[in-house]
């Protein structure tokens, strides 16, 4: 479970799906990156449901069909659910239209292969171990 700054819940167990995989191949001249959670800012206007159209901002929502068991009988039907548009960036990318939190930092080993910074702390990560502290 993570709360972004303006107190949006994702719950990937239960309700949202996690992210695709962050393409490092457009980083090969870097040596570290950091990696950032991201989902689209609220559009006050609307349009923040990401229909297949094209947009020239990123669309907070994606919409996607289930099937649930009927409480009453054995029947299922299929209902639409909303689910976060979440996506992994990189901090040094323009990322004015989303809300993001670090998550990680990527560091290349003496191989030139990618490995976690173990140095680093996210802020999810230090908000658990304050409020543990706290106790």
């Amino acid at each position: 479970m993570f709360v972004f700054p303006d107190g949006t819940l994702i719950d990937t167990e239960r309700a949202d799906n996690l992210p695709p995989v962050c393409d490092l191949s457009t980083v090969s001249d870097r040596s570290l990156v950091d990696i950032v959670l991201a989902l689209p800012l609220l559009n006050a206007n609307g349009g923040n449901l990401d229909d297949g159209s094209e947009s020239e901002r990123p669309r907070r929502w994606k919409s996607e069909r289930v099937n649930v068991q009927e409480l009453a009988g054995h029947e299922q039907s299929e209902v639409a659910v909303l689910r976060h548009n979440l996506t992994l960036r990189m901090a040094h990318q323009e990322n004015a239209a989303w809300l993001t939190c670090p998550v990680t930092r990527l560091v290349r080993d003496a191989q030139g292969q990618w490995c976690r910074d173990p140095r680093f702390i996210s802020p999810s990560a230090d908000a658990v171990c304050q409020s543990f502290a706290d106790d």
